[in-house]
């Protein structure tokens, strides 16, 4: 049995926008893929990658990984930016001007 992928999760708010951080070691920038529902307030990370079996560190096997995030504010997902940092992907969400308090 292949143990369960942990990530460190961190979610981050600001005046103009939302920022999450994710620890994902073996996981490049092609592996994944960003979905936004309801007006823009729930995202979707979802992706695909090869890890290694822990109980055999010379075969790999395939790994499907996704999770949810749900805004307060209405997010631009048009303008939505994603990066990594080492292990670390980034993500920034700008919040839509209706969704930005003064």
């Amino acid at each position: 049995m292949q143990q369960p992928m942990k990530d460190a999760c961190k979610v981050l708010e600001f005046h103009d926008n939302y920022q999450i951080e994710l620890d994902l070691p073996g996981i490049k920038a092609d592996d994944f893929g960003v979905k936004f529902q309801d007006e823009g307030r729930i995202l979707y990370l979802f992706g695909r990658f090869q890890r290694n079996l822990w109980w055999d560190q010379s075969q790999s096997a395939p790994c499907i990984f996704k999770r949810k995030f749900t805004f307060e504010h209405q997010v631009d997902a048009t303008r939505v930016t994603t990066y990594m940092e080492g292990n670390i992907l980034v993500i920034v969400a700008p919040k839509c001007e209706e969704g930005m308090w003064q």
